[in-house]
């Protein structure tokens, strides 16, 4: 799987599925939309020993929700993680494990008929933006209970990025 077409197809192809971590479905949104990063992306069935790796998982696996690595640095949180990879030096390769149940082998990853429409996109977009957004109200109100004043203001301009 060579070509950013094909990384494309296969990581939307993937978005089909329940994500254990909904957020990480923005970042391969992203990914996708980042043809330099496409360019480094090497599909792998496991990220042990790589230094540079993301892991995706579907619900319905025994793997983990989600998970980075960039320059030795882990990210539990995939909007971080996105920030980090876009510092990533283009020669780097990136190992991207995409986990989900009866998973094919990598070279029969992308069908020919894999479609992915920009409504697709749209769709998987805002389902993002709904998630991300009613997790964040959680956080403001849990922020408000606790007179936490610096992690609502946070919050507050967390959520204007999203809806903006």
């Amino acid at each position: 799987m060579n070509s950013v077409k094909q990384k494309k197809d296969y990581i939307h192809w993937f978005l089909n599925f329940r994500l254990k971590k909904a957020k990480a479905a923005r970042l391969l949104l992203n990914l996708s939309r980042t043809p330099h990063l496409l360019n480094q992306v090497v599909f792998v069935n496991d990220i042990f020993g790589k230094k540079n790796s993301i892991l995706v998982s579907a619900r319905g696996t025994s793997t983990f929700p989600f998970i980075c690595r960039v320059n030795g640095l882990y990210y539990s949180d995939p909007e971080d993680a996105f920030e980090a990879l876009l510092h990533l030096p283009e020669k780097k390769k990136l190992y991207l494990c995409l986990s989900y149940p009866e998973r094919p082998a990598i070279p029969e990853l992308v069908a020919e008929d894999s479609e992915v429409n920009d409504e697709m996109v749209k769709s998987l977009q805002a389902i993002w933006q709904k998630l991300a957004r009613e997790e964040i109200m959680q956080e403001i109100d849990a922020a408000l209970d606790n007179n936490d004043k610096e992690e609502f203001l946070r919050l507050t301009q967390k959520l204007k990025r999203i809806d903006g």
